[in-house]
């Protein structure tokens, strides 16, 4: 299932495998954008602008006719070495000098947009990227003895046995994560340590030289969200990004982890869950032998906000139907369902991914979002909202509604690891989704919890 090969420092590096894209088996997928990516992705598209033409705004420029560098250098009044080496992707442009580019070919009325909207997309999309990817992401796993495992100051002895669906569990090694922060475009640092029975997922968040700044368990009271991200909030201390991780942590039956985290975020690595479960599954799990507490609705309770709705019903077991809607749009009217039991997580729905439109992607880095998303960790879509710019397309049919169900799981970890209820989701987002779970959890004479 992996393909691991071993570190002088004693780490083993593990690049994911098994039910997982063909290009993750063959080791070729990158999991976060790099510098030289970008600057070539940004060479590939300023090139096609030459060959295509000028706009006639510029001074006797003329559209179709093709121009060299060194013409289109003169006539912009910009460097010919600095022209050049966007050509060849040894550098990219400043901010001003994009600007530049953009008026030149696409002019301020944007009258020959359409003929070009696709170059444009990749070249929005290139520059964004080499501003927040200069961090490759990495996926460590801790190489060291499983027994005994040690929390803080105390030493879990592990008995042997025979694990149980309704037992606790917990991770057999140390899992290191780092990458790039979706949100942030900052470099963000994880580290999930084994946990004791009845620990939960309990969060030790850390300044840049690992001292601890704030803790708190994920829970429904320290559960807050925004439209595109969910957070755990813990003495003023935001921890972005959750659900993912959160996700993977249930789909791999681990109930108790300690999560440190070094950043503002959880790191976004592929846009997906599945770097995370993937981790967790060479880690390795330990049996507690503690019985799980079940959270079990009684009553439904439904929520909506304008057109989106989230319904809550009682349930055997987990399920989850999901719908989302993009009329006009490539991605259209998509659903999902997951019942417990009979679909698997990691194979159906951990791979799928986040997806952002381009024409939306400028005004949200404006605003200091998705400043390290890419095409490496999102399903793009071009300015026409008909094509995708993502090169190998989508990874699996309907995938962002099974993302969806993803982000529904992440979120509802914070109120109980195990559950018997229905959630059927149209058009919710990350507020909704958690805005739902604490009404749901105030109104404690719908559920149960033993």
């Amino acid at each position: 299932m992996h393909d691991v090969s071993p570190d002088l420092s004693g780490v083993v590096h593990c690049r994911c495998a098994g039910g997982l894209p063909n290009e993750w088996k063959t080791g070729k997928a990158q999991n976060m954008p790099t510098e030289i990516t970008a600057r070539n992705r940004f060479a590939n598209c300023f090139s096609g602008y030459l060959k295509m033409g000028m706009h006639p705004a510029l001074p006797k420029g003329e559209l179709g006719k093709p121009w060299t560098g060194q013409a289109f250098a003169d006539r912009a009044g910009l460097d010919r070495k600095s022209v050049s080496n966007w050509k060849t992707g040894r550098n990219l442009p400043s901010d001003q000098n994009l600007l530049i580019i953009e008026q030149i070919f696409f002019g301020a009325d944007s009258t020959h947009l359409s003929a070009k909207s696709e170059l444009r997309d990749l070249h929005r999309l290139a520059a964004l990227e080499l501003k927040h990817a200069q961090f490759a992401g990495t996926l460590l796993v801790n190489n060291e003895p499983e027994l005994p495992v040690v929390v803080s100051d105390t030493i879990i002895e592990i008995v042997s046995g025979h694990p149980s669906i309704n037992s606790q569990k917990t991770i057999a090694k140390t899992i290191r994560i780092e990458g790039v922060g979706l949100h942030s475009g900052q470099l963000c640092k994880v580290n999930l340590l084994p946990a004791p029975a009845n620990t939960g997922h309990w969060f030790e968040l850390l300044d840049g030289v690992g001292a601890p700044i704030a803790s708190g368990l994920a829970s429904i009271s320290a559960l807050k969200a925004s439209k595109f991200t969910s957070m755990l909030v813990y003495d003023g201390r935001a921890v972005g990004c959750i659900a993912h991780l959160l996700a993977a942590l249930k789909i791999c039956d681990i109930d108790n982890c300690i999560i440190e985290v070094i950043g503002p975020e959880i790191p976004i690595l592929d846009g997906s869950a599945a770097p995370f479960a993937q981790s967790i599954l060479k880690a390795g799990t330990i049996d507690l032998f503690a019985k799980r507490n079940v959270f079990t609705l009684h009553k439904q309770l439904i929520i909506e906000q304008g057109n989106a709705r989230l319904e809550f019903t009682p349930s055997v077991g987990l399920q989850i139907d999901v719908s989302v809607d993009f009329p006009d749009t490539i991605i259209g009217r998509q659903t999902a369902e997951y019942v417990e039991f009979q679909h698997d997580l990691l194979g159906d729905f951990s791979i799928a991914r986040p997806i952002a439109f381009i024409n939306e992607t400028e005004k949200l880095a404006r605003d200091g979002l998705i400043l390290g998303g890419s095409l490496a960790n999102s399903i793009v879509v071009a300015s026409d909202n008909r094509t995708l710019l993502n090169p190998n397309g989508f990874r699996c049919e309907n995938e962002l509604a099974r993302h969806k169900i993803i982000d529904v799981i992440g979120d509802l970890v914070c109120l109980s690891f195990s559950t018997n209820l229905r959630i059927v989701a149209y058009r919710s987002s990350h507020a909704l989704i958690v805005e739902s779970l604490k009404a749901l959890f105030k109104n404690s004479s719908h559920w149960t919890q033993e």
